[in-house]
């Protein structure tokens, strides 16, 4: 801790993760007031180390461990806590015990990348603010269908009032 407070870092990604509860107060929980352990919400403890620009990640467990309420956990951060958040969502698929059998079977090994690039979709039409991405070989397949969903998102926002400022959005540079 004293490492990360001498660094005076300002930002930084502050995970929701809570092994005792997968749900979305769990994870509300662990980021505000601490649990399983954690005397301390992760929230007050980045700010405690400096941390005033924290992107918030939810925590991606796999289907069975409580991906459902993970990305619902999007929309409460957002809408409770009002920060980014985001997470690794490609974690959902290689955590996924019977994915990783299945794929081994003869003629299967293609169902991994759609499984894969649709953890992301769902975040982005859930609304988060950014996805980590791993391992880069499969990023030609995921990085446009990311785009094609921030484009649709944003796209479909537009008769709610919202228009896109930032002038690297996908909605401007890619249609």
């Amino acid at each position: 801790m004293e490492a990360v407070k001498s660094a005076k870092f300002t930002a930084s990604i502050i995970l929701g993760f809570n092994p005792k509860d997968f749900s979305v107060k769990g994870r509300m929980k662990m980021l505000t007031e601490g649990d399983a352990g954690q005397t301390r919400g992760m929230l007050p403890l980045g700010q405690e180390l400096g941390i005033t620009r924290p992107l918030i990640d939810v925590a991606a467990t796999p289907p069975g461990s409580g991906s459902g309420a993970m990305y619902r956990s999007i929309f409460a951060v957002k809408s409770i806590l009002g920060e980014p958040v985001g997470g690794g969502y490609h974690n959902i698929t290689s955590a996924w015990p019977w994915l990783k059998k299945f794929k081994k079977q003869p003629g299967k090994e293609s169902a991994y990348m759609p499984s894969d690039v649709g953890t992301n979709l769902l975040a982005i039409a859930y609304g988060c603010n950014y996805c980590l991405y791993g391992p880069i070989e499969h990023a030609v397949e995921v990085f446009p269908a990311a785009a094609m969903s921030d484009i649709i998102v944003a796209d479909g926002a537009r008769d709610l009032g919202t228009e896109i400022e930032a002038g690297d959005h996908p909605l401007l540079k890619l249609t």
